[in-house]
């Protein structure tokens, strides 16, 4: 008899698991089926896209500046070191977006997942449009803390915005695109990169045909042409700053991280079945004995990950009696 109980008991339990794993499908097949392509989603995606735009600019546009300073800092140097910057300061200045994109990516992504995704990447933005204008008046301040030294501290600080992107819009992408568009949006979102790498050249070169004839009359006019060029790169961001400030988290987070499930509108037709779904639940306290064979809809590893696994609302209402 004991024995027998503890069948019904583990019998429940199963059960119970099985209905809790299909609730949570049924869940997110619903919000799967309300990612439908709409002007919040076009809003997010540009300025998902817009983000790597500008990281790509940053990222890319000193390699042109590097070599505009040689012919302001070192147009009186010597032989071969005559308008060129010495090996160790254009290392410098070009390494550091890389270093502060590496901390930000480790420090921001964390912080994403705990603050909340939309917060912190609004934090980064503006970490970034600070940065990049502060990089762009970068001068020597004292003796023997040159203008190289500046500009690598405010790059490492911008590339710690700027890394922040990475992860974050990865995530935002894929927590808002459906399964069956995730892939696609993610690689086009990703693709605004290449268009920053060409925006840099092209920038550039229109900033120095501005300045031709001035460059002509002085060489020293190239100090304006270097930090203009970077700070062209604060205008894409300060024209999504707006948008950025305004997303909100996307459901699949909210769930997640509040465990429950959320009243907002993206999920209303979700709540609304769910509470009927579970409605219908017996919650009579006596055992009810267990079948012999296997439950309606079985579960397992291989099935909870296929897309013939999420449950309509037949399947479920099957698992439940």
């Amino acid at each position: 008899m004991h024995k027998d109980d503890n069948a019904v008991e583990e019998g429940r339990v199963q059960v119970d698991a099985d209905q809790e794993l299909l609730q949570r499908q049924y869940e997110l097949a619903q919000l799967d089926r309300s990612s439908q392509r709409n002007w919040e989603m076009i809003k997010k995606l540009t300025v998902c896209g817009v983000a790597f735009l500008n990281d790509a600019y940053d990222m890319f546009a000193i390699n042109i500046v590097a070599m505009i300073l040689g012919f302001v800092y070192y147009s009186d140097a010597t032989g071969s070191a005559q308008n060129t910057v010495p090996k160790k300061w254009d290392t410098l200045i070009k390494i550091a977006v890389q270093i502060g994109c590496l901390l930000g990516q480790l420090i921001m992504g964390r912080l994403g997942d705990k603050v909340g995704r939309t917060t912190v990447y609004s934090a980064g933005l503006m970490i970034a449009i600070i940065t990049t204008i502060a990089s762009a008046f970068s001068s020597s301040m004292v003796r023997g803390f040159n203008v190289f030294i500046v500009l690598f501290i405010w790059r490492v600080l911008l590339g710690f915005g700027i890394g922040s992107d990475y992860p974050l819009t990865a995530t935002i992408v894929s927590e808002y695109a459906s399964v069956h568009n995730r892939g696609k949006l993610m690689a086009a979102v990703f693709s605004f990169q290449g268009f920053g790498n060409v925006l840099a050249p092209i920038v550039s070169i229109i900033v120095l045909a501005c300045f031709a004839q001035s460059i002509d009359r002085d060489v020293q006019n190239l100090d304006y042409v270097w930090r203009i060029i970077i700070g062209v790169g604060c205008i894409p961001g300060v024209s999504t700053l707006y948008w950025r400030l305004t997303m909100t988290d996307s459901e699949r987070f909210r769930q997640v991280n509040n465990g429950d499930i959320s009243t907002s509108d993206e999920s209303t037709t979700a709540d609304s079945e769910g509470e009927k779904l579970l409605a219908q639940q017996n919650l009579s306290s006596t055992p009810s004995p267990v079948p012999d064979g296997p439950p309606a809809f079985p579960i397992n590893s291989a099935s909870a990950n296929s897309a013939s696994a999420i449950p309509d609302e037949a399947q479920l209402r099957r698992v439940k009696t």
